[in-house]
């Protein structure tokens, strides 16, 4: 029996199936049934125009859902395709109201639609979907931790079987959890992502925590595993969020191997990710920072200067002006090093950030020996705290080399800890692989959700 789409329609003065909090009657009653949803909507529309199509659309399917699959649900053999296409549809339609909430300058009345849409589907599944939108416009859009873990504290990460809802969780708490819940939690993601880009990230990641680990045999393996799987992929079904990892990943791989051919591999496949079309100003900024870090690396030293005065000059970031610092001591001027680090707030700075400064300064000491500069990077690297044996091991060492400066066995020591930051100082928690960190511009990481 067919039951009719009106027959379900919310009274007047209840809220609108769209979510947008406002009376039925007042918002989608006379829209929903003008649109004929299987053509596109026209992209010359203004955003106000295509705000209003979707949330008709998401009326519709709502009654749709309610006239079809629920009957089903009740049926005892129903093997649930209906629901699944179901919860697949309404998530991208909610996804596409997050762009438009944005366009429209209404953002902030986002959570407000997800709240509404809650009860949309009766499916764990789409609570899952629920939570992670709500989780990830506090990461992203709010930078508030706290609301994204309150968010997900109605959850334990053992049930969660959305790889998407994962990946926020990891994001949400990527300071809080041990390197044994990373590498568990991230090998969840692989396993049931459909995302080739999302597969390829958290493999390496993984690896990453292993080179946290001091196990280094073992991240190297896992690390060119990721590699390999991902270049497997035709060019042309890479997403450019993969295309950038890959970019990423190549680098920190031949940093930690010390291989010419790889930094050089890395050099081509980041510099051909330098799209506008792409990327927001400040993407493309990292971008040049990263290319930069490859000559650096390769001691090509004038080059990395171009390259992170062009980052600079598009978004003059903290992290940029630290490693602009640390190429001034290689290129031999410490006090011009020190003059970008004066400049610099580190209270201002995320704690990633910080410990990039703090080592700097230890770089400019070891280089300097100055007895200020001594007591200024103790002071600052004494305050690090670490849980990864990598950065225990390297706090410890730095700590030693600025002690023993005035020994003549000081001075190999700091030989020895300058040459492990130019091997590992990219290995820091703000490019490891977790999160918003790692995927520090908005547009890139909320579209890295949803592309293979």
């Amino acid at each position: 029996m067919r039951i009719p789409l009106e027959s379900l329609e919310p009274k007047g003065r209840e809220n609108c199936l769209c979510g947008s909090g406002e009376r039925f009657k007042n918002c989608c009653k006379d829209e929903w049934r003008k649109y004929d949803y299987t053509k596109k909507v026209n992209s010359s529309d203004s955003p106000v125009q295509r705000l209003i199509y979707l949330r008709a659309h998401i009326t519709w399917y709502r009654l749709c859902h309610m006239a079809h699959t629920v009957p089903l649900l009740q049926l005892k053999h129903y093997d649930g395709e209906l629901l699944d296409v179901d919860i697949k549809a309404l998530c991208e339609l909610v996804q596409g109201a997050r762009e438009l909430y944005g366009e429209c300058g209404i953002i902030e009345l986002y959570p407000q639609m997800l709240g509404e849409l809650t009860t949309a589907i009766d499916d764990v599944r789409w609570r899952w979907a629920v939570s992670c939108e709500e989780a990830l416009f506090n990461l992203a859009i709010k930078n508030d931790y706290a609301a994204a873990r309150a968010v997900l504290a109605k959850y334990k990460w053992q049930d969660i079987r959305s790889s998407e809802l994962l990946e926020v969780y990891l994001d949400a708490y990527s300071d809080k959890l041990g390197y044994i819940d990373i590498i568990t939690l991230a090998s969840k993601v692989v396993e049931l992502t459909d995302s080739e880009s999302s597969r390829f990230h958290y493999r390496f990641l993984i690896a990453i925590q292993y080179f946290l680990l001091n196990e280094s045999e073992r991240a190297e393996i896992l690390a060119r595993e990721a590699v390999a799987a991902y270049e497997a992929i035709p060019v042309a079904e890479r997403s450019v969020h993969g295309r950038r990892l890959l970019g990423m990943a190549v680098m920190q791989l031949g940093r930690i191997l010390n291989d010419e051919a790889m930094l050089r591999n890395a050099i081509d496949l980041l510099v051909a990710e330098v799209d506008e079309k792409n990327y927001k100003s400040d993407a493309i900024a990292d971008i040049w920072l990263q290319v930069g870090e490859c000559y650096h690396i390769l001691r090509e030293l004038y080059m990395a200067e171009k390259l992170y005065h062009r980052s600079l000059s598009i978004e003059p970031t903290p992290l940029a002006n630290v490693f602009l610092a640390d190429l001034q001591v290689a290129m031999g001027r410490p006090e011009r090093a020190k003059e970008i680090l004066d400049a610099l707030v580190p209270e201002t700075m995320s704690n990633p950030n910080r410990f990039d400064y703090a080592i700097a300064r230890c770089n400019v000491a070891l280089f300097t020996k100055d007895s200020s500069d001594v007591k200024n990077a103790l002071g600052l690297i004494k305050k690090l705290v670490a849980k990864e044996p990598f950065f225990k091991d390297l706090i410890q060492g730095l700590m030693v080399a600025l002690y023993e400066l005035p020994a003549e066995n000081g001075v190999a020591q700091a030989g020895s800890i300058l040459a492990k930051i130019n091997r590992y100082i990219t290995l820091n928690p703000n490019v490891a692989g977790v999160g918003v960190n790692f995927n520090a511009m908005i547009d890139d990481y909320l579209n890295s959700k949803s592309q293979k």
